[in-house]
């Protein structure tokens, strides 16, 4: 799973690219059947775009289970 942190400005306007995007915590839990990994604090992508992260999830097949994610700074 990949998670994209974006900004947006005082008039909700998506502020493209933001170096505000970086340094976000992501604390994420899935239903039960499916597991989900630890994220970092997302950083520079190797394409150099900011405010991405990735973390492994593995889903049984036929299962629809449900993915929570809680951003901190």
């Amino acid at each position: 799973m990949a998670i994209q942190k974006q900004i947006q400005d005082i008039n909700g306007k998506l502020v493209e690219d933001s170096a505000l995007s970086n340094g976000w915590n992501f604390q994420n839990t899935i239903s039960a059947g499916s597991t989900i990994g630890a994220t970092a604090t997302t950083a520079v992508d190797k394409d150099g775009k900011n405010g991405f992260t990735t973390t492994p999830i593995e889903i049984p097949f036929g299962s629809t289970p449900t993915v929570t994610i809680k951003e901190t700074l």
